[in-house]
């Protein structure tokens, strides 16, 4: 049986002095866990979370209203142009409450333009960015901008380019494909040149950082925390 396995970690490193201690942060295994609210969370969440021994938290924005009544943060999935500003003070000010609570960050989207979240999305699994390549120029410029807009942020640890990704999903593969929708090839060589785009897009705008591709020893990765969760 055929199958395919993403797994991506972005490690996200600043250009000033406190890179060397962001990537030493996962030189040890690390407890951590998901903040996947529905509303940013408050500073009695975070506080309870690092109560309960946790270093670090995988946090979503995905379901959080958008100042703008759009898609937060993209303004739109279907067609975007730039970060919404208010919904990216909202994310950087749950980021200061995690700092000032001593947790570092993992960001973490459920959803990039042209894969809509699927409980955003009726039910129904969005395939654009998986099957059409206009989304991949999209999604690396969404990620280019939100990776410089918070490359100097002291919370963050790492970037999960999105979770549980499923391109293969419409692709043929037996372990998650739909009959008889699941028609249509997966080409690994196109799962590896939308990894590599999201690399560079990386790469630009946080401006300097470590790159990983494979199973991660440690640390977050696409699809699992890699870690010790409470």
């Amino acid at each position: 049986m055929c199958r395919v396995f993403i797994s991506v970690v972005l490690l996200a490193v600043s250009w000033r002095a406190n890179a060397a201690d962001t990537m030493a942060f996962w030189d040890q295994p690390r407890r951590g866990a998901n903040g996947f609210n529905e509303t940013p969370p408050d500073d009695a969440w975070f506080r309870a979370l690092r109560g309960y021994g946790a270093n670090w938290v995988r946090l979503s924005f995905s379901k959080w209203k958008s100042a703008r009544g759009g898609d937060f943060l993209s303004g739109s999935l279907d067609e975007y142009r730039a970060l919404v500003p208010e919904d990216l003070a909202t994310l950087r000010a749950a980021l200061d409450r995690a700092h000032a609570a001593g947790l570092k960050v993992v960001v973490v989207p459920l959803e990039l333009p042209g894969a809509r979240w699927t409980q955003n999305n009726g039910g129904e699994f969005d395939d654009r960015l998986w099957s059409d390549r206009r989304y991949w120029q999209l999604s690396a410029a969404f990620w280019r901008d939100l990776a410089r807009a918070l490359r100097d942020h002291p919370a963050i640890a790492a970037y999960n380019l999105v979770n549980e990704p499923a391109p293969e999903r419409y692709g043929g593969v037996e372990e998650h494909a739909l009959p008889p929708l699941a028609t249509r090839p997966l080409d690994p060589d196109d799962v590896r040149a939308k990894i590599r785009q999201y690399f560079r897009a990386g790469r630009a705008g946080a401006d300097s950082g470590q790159i990983e591709d494979g199973e991660p020893s440690e640390g977050p990765s696409i699809g699992g925390s890699h870690g010790e969760t409470v």
